[in-house]
């Protein structure tokens, strides 16, 4: 009995499977504006795991999305996919993979470059 066991712990475990992908996504923004560019950064990835029956489990890819944002200050991800890794028979760990996107206005560029915003007299 302790053989089959430990062969279930050894097989079930460590498996990384994906098990959701989107081409775009945001928790803070509804749309993109008009006369903003678009700053695109470097593919990243963050780690959730929670433990079995944690609260936090039904609602995973919204904490992996807030996270994720928050951390690297992003206004949209895209790119991205999350995968789940069973660690354990009582834990899991997801991992957000995804290239953050930042938002910044014109005039935010134009100072930046070192350019004034013309006056509208």
């Amino acid at each position: 009995m302790k053989l089959i066991l430990s062969l279930f712990l050894l097989v079930g475990c460590g498996t990384k499977r994906q098990i959701f992908q989107g081409v775009g996504i945001s928790m803070t923004r509804t749309h993109i504006p008009e006369g903003v560019e678009i700053k695109r950064y470097k593919k990243i990835k963050t780690v959730f795991c929670n433990k079995l029956f944690d609260v936090k489990s039904r609602y995973v890819i919204d904490y992996l999305l807030g996270n994720f944002q928050r951390k690297t200050g992003a206004d949209f991800l895209t790119d991205f996919t999350v995968f789940q890794v069973d660690k354990s028979l009582i834990e899991t760990c997801y991992i957000l993979e995804g290239i953050p996107l930042k938002l910044v206005e014109a005039d935010s560029l134009n100072q930046q470059n070192g350019l004034k915003p013309t006056s509208s007299n």
